[in-house]
This record gives structure tokens, sequence and C-alpha cells, in this order.
């Protein structure tokens, strides 16, 4: 079945024509041409007759499927219908609003019959299975873990907390005070604590010794960590990684005299002094006491030089913005002026950021007296018994030297090195020495690249306190939607492995992103050999199709995309290539920002040549090198691909792959004397 839609007949296309061309090429076709798919009672229009007509896919004609795709498959969700399969075509932004009629007319007869060819030869096997377990593993009590944990507890999950340390809370319960709430550190975890339900099994001071499984069938090993022998087994369908941060620590001779002098502290180690100034109890104090001999005597803390970004925004170090160092260098500088008024604090910086309510405090520290100087901290001096600090100041433009009585070092928010085998042990990508990478920065920001592995908070990066209680309510959701429901559906492009045709080669394993397909020992009849054969699991597979381009025995097809429909649509769309009074190019579209930008030129209304004829991949890593030479053997001029820009690709570097492809294609252009300037990424 072919349905169009005129969009309220905004669409000036001959649809006469091409009716006339599908019934000359596919005579039992059903045709149905609605005004506004959008609306509600066109959606039920369509629906009905797919459940009359018991089709078992159909063609949708109309806008683009960044704006309808996701409305489709909700519908047909809704009506039971997931098993119909369908394509649409972009009439409107990629060729009405980008040609003239007339030659929009005849593109749009190319794009229909092609597009309804590839659904011939549609592969699609729709994949579920019950969800039987309601569990979530939680590894990492602080903050982040502790409001996941109250966000699904009262949903009846079983919910596991698993904490290395002996007491939940990680570094925000060490925190003097949390801006803008106004409490310490201790009081803000401990109320959160309190409000756990006693059916939360919660393991405090073990450490996970393996992890593996997939999305509903995850298991990890404990040990506890002053008992080895003492281990457990915990099962989940899904793990949330609230793991947390380190603070970099300098060593000698790195930063500013650092573990050389005593009166050169860190950021974290003066929150320690506040809480212990501000604390009741008398062991705090003795942990404390070391440093708190500095602020015995007042003249110590006369001078107070606090220096931003120590090992953060530094090639040698970390160059990643810490987040947190502004504000809290700022807040403790207001809670020492107020327990010391006759001290001067001056803060060295390179940009002052204050987000939200940070930027009053900003105000008041300036409205208090604290000195702002913009310029890094060139040395620090030990000039009988003073302390002695250079600096450029950006602004006057002068260089200052500074008498400190204390220097203090705004360190950077670092990733735990001991998480790194956790994450190997599952494959989940990291950036920059260890934080968790998120599947899409922009949209998907909880994801990782694991299906049913969610992270927030500062174990994929540097987080304020408010971040992470939003990102923790974010994981939440996503948990629900996948535990409500009653079945448990593949990705509607899932790569299918056909074991009769797999070689073992274990290209797939080694080039997929997300390091799904897994190479399982087979039973030979030589007793000496064993084969190994690739298989992918259908509710991890994300659907890039990066496995389905490389796959040298086509044993690898991702649904909607396999090989046959890719190649059934490119014959479709050069048939009229000898005809035709222009050269044909062929465009592999990504299916991200690339697509994206291309409807783009249609809602602008930019004109581009008609003989630009475009196909849709869910990722340019599901280009492969057999599809540029298909469309050369069919007729065409020219082939590109669009894909993501740099570092942003959905499917971490489909792009780069898709690259490679071209320039394959290339060297083989130029290897038989053709121009390799035919193709282009």
């Amino acid at each position: 079945m072919i349905c169009f839609c005129t969009c309220g007949n905004t669409i000036d296309i001959d649809y006469d024509s091409i009716r006339e061309n599908i019934g000359s090429n596919f005579p039992d076709t059903k045709i149905m041409v609605l005004n506004a798919m959008c609306n509600g009672d066109d959606l039920e229009k369509l629906t009905n007759e797919l459940k009359l007509g018991d089709y078992k896919g159909f063609l949708f004609v109309g806008c683009s499927p960044q704006i309808i795709e996701m409305k489709l498959r909700l519908e047909l969700k809704k009506n039971q219908l997931e098993d119909i399969v369908f394509e649409i075509v972009n009439i409107r932004e990629q060729c009405y609003w980008v040609h003239d009629s007339d030659d929009a007319t005849y593109k749009a007869n190319i794009l229909v019959k092609a597009h309804f060819i590839k659904l011939l030869n549609t592969f699609y096997k729709k994949i579920d299975k019950n969800f039987l377990d309601k569990s979530v593993i939680i590894i990492g009590g602080g903050i982040a873990g502790l409001e996941v944990a109250i966000n699904l507890q009262k949903l009846g999950y079983d919910i596991t907390l698993i904490e290395i340390d002996k007491d939940l809370g990680g570094y925000v319960k060490k925190l003097p005070i949390i801006h803008p709430y106004k409490v310490s550190g201790e009081d803000f975890i401990n109320k959160r604590i309190n409000r756990l339900d006693s059916d939360i099994t919660i393991y405090k001071n073990w450490t996970i010794e393996w992890i593996d499984g997939k999305l509903g069938n995850y298991s990890l090993k404990l040990l506890e960590n002053n008992n080895s022998d003492n281990e457990k087994i915990i099962n989940g369908s899904i793990i949330v990684f609230t793991t947390g941060h380190d603070i970099f620590r300098p060593k000698i001779n790195d930063f500013y005299r650092y573990n050389e002098e005593d009166r050169v502290i860190s950021l974290f180690e003066l929150g320690n002094v506040l809480r212990s100034l501000n604390s009741k109890n008398k062991t705090e104090k003795l942990n404390s006491k070391n440093i708190l001999k500095l602020f015995e005597n007042k003249k110590s803390t006369r001078n107070i030089l606090i220096v931003q970004c120590v090992g953060s925004r530094d090639k040698n170090y970390y160059e990643h913005c810490s987040k947190y160092c502004c504000t809290t260098a700022i807040n403790y500088s207001i809670e020492l002026l107020k327990r010391f008024p006759n001290s001067s604090i001056f803060i060295s910086y390179i940009d002052i950021r204050t987000p939200w309510t940070s930027e009053y405090e900003y105000k008041k520290a300036r409205d208090m007296g604290v000195n702002f100087i913009r310029g890094k901290v060139g040395s620090i001096e030990k000039i009988d018994d003073k302390l002695i600090a250079t600096i450029y100041d950006t602004i006057v433009q002068k260089l200052m030297k500074i008498d400190a009585d204390l220097v203090v070092l705004s360190t950077a928010l670092i990733p735990k090195s001991e998480n790194m085998e956790l994450f190997n042990q599952l494959k989940i990508n990291t950036w920059n020495k260890g934080f968790i990478k998120s599947k899409y920065a922009k949209l998907r920001n909880v994801e990782t690249s694991r299906n049913g592995i969610f992270a927030c908070g500062t174990a994929t990066g540097p987080k304020l306190i408010e971040e992470t209680i939003n990102e923790a309510k974010a994981i939440s959701m996503e948990i629900i939607k996948l535990l409500e429901e009653p079945k448990l559906f593949s990705n509607y492009n899932v790569t299918i492995i056909d074991q009769e045709k797999c070689n073992g080669c274990e290209l797939c394993a080694r080039i997929c992103p997300f390091n799904i397909p897994r190479m399982i020992p087979q039973e030979t009849d030589s007793e000496s050999k064993i084969e190994y054969l690739a298989e992918i699991d259908p509710f991890s597979c994300r659907g890039c199709g990066t496995c389905n381009a490389i796959c040298p025995t086509a044993a690898a097809q991702l649904q909607q995309y396999s090989q046959n429909e890719i190649f059934s649509q490119i014959k479709s769309l050069l048939e009229d290539s000898n005809e035709f009074t222009q050269p044909i190019i062929l465009g592999f579209v990504c299916d991200e920002c690339a697509y994206a930008s291309v409807d783009i030129l249609g809602l602008l209304r930019k004109k581009y040549p008609e003989n630009i004829r475009l196909i849709r991949i869910p990722c340019g890593g599901r280009l492969s090198l057999l599809d540029i030479l298909k469309c050369y053997s069919d007729g065409a001029s020219g082939v590109f691909l669009l894909a993501c820009g740099d570092d942003k690709c959905h499917y971490i570097d489909g792009n780069v792959k898709g690259h490679s492809q071209i320039e394959a294609a290339e060297e083989i252009l130029e290897s038989i004397g053709w121009d390799r300037g035919r193709t282009a990424y």
C-alpha cells in the first residue's frame, strides 16, 4: 500500500502522474491520499486500513521522516501493528521545496518507485521477549545514586545500591556548605539516606570484582573489602553507574609548592577545614589539626590566595573545565570572610563561571571585598618564610606580587582510575582519561554505549549538584519506560547474523563501536578445531550498520538497510541514467545531523540540482565500498556521503568509518583511470 499526504494541499506535485506510474509498474497496489497525516483523524484512517487490509508494509509519501516517523511508529504501536514495516518518501523538504514544480514531479516519481522497490525487498523481523525482572543495580552511593534510588523505590522495583566506601554520600557529604541550599553536605546527604526504603538492598564497603551481561540479564560479583572470602553474585536487568569522581592531587614540584609547603593546600582540604571549624565532632577536628593550626593565629589568614584551574583547562593534565571550582572558591571565600573579617582574599582565575544562582554569590563576594585577578599564577616563591606569588593581571596588564599567608589550589575534578577496569569489562566508551561517554550529549546524555546501562553525575564528567539531581531524574524516567513495557522490543533496525554465511573473521566484533557482536564457539566435526561464529544480541544492537558495511560474506545484514534493499534502491534511482539530461549523482545521507541539514535547505527554500538523489542510511558507517561501486556500475556519475561532523557522530565514529570507505573508492577509481573527485565526503 502507498499512502500519500498532501500536507494540507500545500505540495504542488502532480499526484495523478505518480499514481499512474505506480499503477503501470505495480497494478495491484492500494493507494490512499490523505490531507494531513499529522492530524489524528487521518492517522486513524491509515491504521484502520492497515488493520482491514492485512498489510505487511506500506509506503508513506509526504514530509520528512524527521517529522512524521516517530508519530507513525507510536500510532502503529498503539494499535498493535508493530509488525508492519514502512518506508518514508520525503517529497516535501527534499523535493518540492527545493525544485521547480515539473522537476519536483519527475523526481517524486523516481523517489516513490525506488522506495517502493526497496520496501518490496525489505528484510525485517520483529524480535520481542518478556521482560521478566524489574531489578536495578545502582553502583555508587553518592548524591547521584541516592537520587536514582529514591526516585525508583516507590515503584516496587528490586533495587540494589552498592558503595565501595564504608559510608554513603561520596564527596558531597564532606562539603562544609552546599549552595544554594545553605546546608552542610552531611545534612544534605543524611536527609536523602533517611528517605531510603528498607526494601532497598544496600552494600557498603564492597568492591566489584567482575561485571558482565546484557540488557535484562546483567551479573556482577561483589567482594567485601575487609573480608575477601565473603562474596556475592548480584543480578539485575539494568545497571546505573553513579560512581562519582576523584580530585586531582598534584605531585611534588608539579604546582606551586604543593606537598612541599604546609601553607599550600587544596580547595578540598580548605573545605575540610571549614567543616571542622563548624563541627562539634572532636574527632573530625583532630583529623584536620595540622591545617587548623594555620587558622589559630589570625595573622596566618591575613592574606589568602586561591588559585583556580590547577590541573584543569591544562593540556598537560586535564583539558576540561571542572565546573565546581569557581562557585566553590567563591562560597568558601564568603565563609572565610565571615569568620575572619580582616582577611584579604585574592582569587586568581582564567574565567569565572557561575551558573544559575551562583552569580548572586559572585556579586556578594565582590561586595565583601574579594579581589578577583584575571591571570594565571606564574610562580610561588618562598622568601624569608613568606610565600610570594607572581601573577600577570591581563585586565590591568600589570605584573602583581602577592604576599600570601595561605595558598589554596582549586584542583581538577577527575575520573576515578579504579572505575576503568569495570568500564573495560563492559566495553563502555569513555572520554578524557576515564569519564563515561554519553550516547549523545545533547539529547541522550544519561545513556551509555551499552543498552541497559545508564550513568549520571560526575561519573560522566564534571557536574554541579543541581545537574546531578536532574540527571538522576532523567535516568529514572528512562528506566521506568523500559521496565513498565509488557514486552521488550528490539530496535527497528538491528543487524541479524546469518551464521550459515558467517566465516568467523571477527571483523564485525572488531569494528562495532558498541562492542555488541560476540564470537561464539560452535561444535565442528573436527575434535581439534573450534569454530567461532558471530552472534549479535538484538536488544543490545544500536543499528548503525557498520558491521553490515564491513562483512565480507554478507552474513551481517541490517534490517531495512540490508545489502539487497540498498542495491535495489540504487538500481531504481539510476534506471533513467541513460535518458536523463544531466549526470545523476547519488548521495548517502546519515539519518542524524546530515539528513536534518538537508531538510533545513528545504525549509529555507534553498535550491539544489534535481540530478542529486539521496539515499537515507542510519549512519555514515553503514556505507560500504560495494554500495559505492554498485552506484557506478548502475550508471551514477558521482557518489558522495553526508555524515555528522567531527566528534558529533551519534554512533561514536561511524562518520570516520564511512569516510574510509569513500577514500577506498577514490583509490580504486584512480587505479582504473577515473577521476577520484567523482566520489566525495
